[in-house]
């Protein structure tokens, strides 16, 4: 989650993940888009995989994008 006054943190993660997707750097097949949410409280960066299922493969990809992004959960 990303402050709602926080827009040019929000802007590069965004742009980070885009290039991510574009880029391959996941290097997993389940990773097929991202979405930028705009909330009233809150914003957020989702990121949609093939097989929400898969615990051990949620977890994987959630890692590679905290490291990706510098960022801790």
């Amino acid at each position: 989650m990303i402050g709602k006054k926080d827009h040019e943190s929000l802007n590069m993660a965004w742009e980070s993940l885009i290039f991510a997707c574009l880029g391959e750097t996941f290097e997993d097949t389940n990773v097929i888009g991202v979405v930028v949410g705009l909330r009233e409280r809150k914003n957020m960066l989702e990121i949609w995989i093939k097989d929400c299922s898969d615990q051990h493969k949620k977890l994987e990809i959630g890692e590679k994008i905290s490291r990706f992004l510098n960022i801790d959960f």
